[in-house]
Formats: C-alpha cells, sequence, structure tokens
C-alpha cells in the first residue's frame, strides 16, 4: 500500500483556493459598492440659483447651494431645513439608512425661513451660519444662523439642533417640497464620518477563511521545519 507523501508543494493547492474565494468575495464586495456610490453620485437635484433651479448631480453639491427636495429624495448631504410644503414648516424622514429604524421621525424647518416656500421666495433669503466641525454625531447638533428673510429685513438670529438637520441618506416622506442648504457634504457628512469610525467589519464567512488561511499556513510551517 502506498501513503502519499505530504510536501508544502502538494498543501498549496488548498490554500490557494482559500485566498482565491476570499479575494472574488471581496471584489465582488468592493465592485457592488463602487455601482452604488456612483450611482448615488449621479443622482440630479435642484440648486436654487437666481430664483431658478439648477439640475446639479450630487457628487457636485457644495456646502452653502440650496436645495429643493421632494417626497421620495433621498437627501445627499446634511442640510438645514429652511422651509416645507407643510404649515409650520415641519416634514417627515426615514433615517433606516443611518440608525436603522423604520418609523418616521419629524424635523423642523428654521422659523425665521419657514413660510419661504417657493423658487422665488427662498432666493430673497442671504444669511450665515456658524455650526461645529464635521463629526460623526447622529443624535446632536449644535448651530447658529444668522439669516435675513427679504432684502432689507431686519437680521434674525436662530438657534438650531438636529432637529432642523436632514441627514445625507435620509429619505424625505408625507411633504412635496423641502428647501434647505447645504452644510457639510461628501467626506465631512455624518454618514461619511460614521463609516470611517466603524473601521473593518468581517464577516462569519471572512472570519472562518481567515483561521483556514492561518492553520493551513501553520501546518505548512511545520512540514518544513520537521
Amino acid at each position: 500500500m502506498l501513503v502519499p507523501v505530504l510536501t508544502p508543494e502538494s498543501e498549496l493547492g488548498p490554500l490557494l483556493i482559500v485566498l482565491a474565494v476570499s479575494a472574488i468575495k471581496n471584489a465582488a464586495e468592493d465592485y457592488k459598492r463602487y455601482k452604488q456610490d456612483n450611482k448615488a453620485n449621479q443622482r440630479v437635484y435642484a440648486v436654487i440659483k437666481d430664483g431658478r433651479a439648477v439640475p446639479t448631480m450630487s457628487k457636485d453639491i457644495n456646502p452653502g447651494n440650496v436645495l429643493r427636495l421632494r417626497n421620495g429624495d433621498t437627501v445627499p448631504s446634511d442640510v438645514l431645513c429652511l422651509s416645507t410644503s407643510i404649515y409650520g414648516g415641519t416634514c417627515y424622514v426615514e433615517t433606516a439608512e443611518l440608525d436603522g429604524e423604520t418609523r418616521l421621525t419629524r424635523r423642523f424647518a428654521v422659523a425665521a425661513t419657514a413660510g419661504k416656500d417657493t423658487d422665488d421666495l427662498i432666493s430673497q433669503v442671504s444669511g450665515r451660519f456658524q455650526c461645529e466641525p464635521p463629526n460623526a454625531n447622529l443624535i446632536l447638533f449644535d448651530g447658529r444662523l444668522r439669516v435675513w428673510p427679504s432684502p432689507g429685513a431686519r437680521e434674525k438670529v436662530e438657534p438650531t439642533t438636529i432637529n432642523n438637520m436632514l441627514l445625507r441618506g435620509m429619505v424625505l416622506r408625507n411633504v412635496d417640497v423641502v428647501y434647505g442648504v447645504a452644510v457639510f457634504a461628501g467626506p465631512d457628512t455624518r454618514i461619511m464620518r460614521n463609516l470611517k469610525m466603524s473601521g473593518l467589519k468581517f464577516s462569519t464567512l471572512e472570519k472562518r477563511l481567515n483561521k483556514l488561511v492561518l492553520c493551513i499556513f501553520a501546518y505548512n510551517a511545520c512540514l518544513l521545519v520537521f
């Protein structure tokens, strides 16, 4: 009876298979994320300039741009809510992308601009906004809006909280139109800051594959030594 001789070369095959499976899986996930990010970046939104709407892709939205959002839109950046089509300046959002919650959350427009609910009216508003630097906090926000609601109007100062903010990834519900000004965009948004802080996460399959690779490597090392 012939007993097969185990050598490092003969054990290389299983190790390569494990590594190939892991590489293919990671490549597929990276490609899926790339397609999702590209789709999100190519979405077109209405940026209000001089009383008219200018179609602008999500990736080209910058802090200070005034946006007109509609029901069902995914918020493309961290936006301060200026006005809505609902009396009193309220709106509702889904926050599942941020915190996994399925129930709707209420948000409020800044009181000084709550009645500016058309392209022409919102274009009359001018102001300055001061707030905390970009961070990952999804439940707290501190800012102050100095605003002139119309030409020649007296300055109004409004404190702002997280209840006035529409964060990137939220989805508008039960409201026709929302106007807001982009505060943070791109990597400075709260959702992106949270992605950076979360670090690497491994699935159960990846953990098992990593353990298997280590076991095969240790076994081959023993064969080389003994």
